[in-house]
């Protein structure tokens, strides 16, 4: 209540599910609006059933009269063209949709880009 009168958006970057701390309890508690970013990597990707679970119990335990909208997926620093992603992809588009997820946004810069 204290930033909606001072802020339209407050963003949060909190640690990912494979770091929990206070810190993202609090944030996700707090939050209104999640996007997940993810690197496709091995780690990230076992430890997305996790997050959407944890995101399931936030929900709940908000109650109903508290917004809380999951809008995607953001693919931060990955290159379609990459093994990684070549290798992940099934696999994050199968576990974002059993979550009933299945938007994937882009990040808009490259991060080769040179100065």
């Amino acid at each position: 209540k204290y930033f909606t009168d001072l802020y339209d958006f407050v963003l949060i970057d909190l640690p990912g599910s494979n770091i929990p701390n206070d810190y993202s309890l609090i944030g996700l508690l707090l939050a209104e609006n999640f996007v997940l970013p993810t690197t496709c990597s091995a780690m990230e990707i076992f430890s997305f059933p996790k997050t959407f679970e944890l995101l399931e119990k936030i929900k709940k335990k908000k109650g109903i009269d508290f917004e809380h909208i999951l809008h995607g997926i953001v693919l931060n620093m990955v290159d379609r063209r990459s093994k990684t992603w070549k290798a992940r992809k099934e696999e994050v588009h199968a576990t974002c949709q059993r979550y009933g997820l299945n938007k994937f946004y882009r990040t808009a810069f490259n991060f080769n880009a040179s100065s």
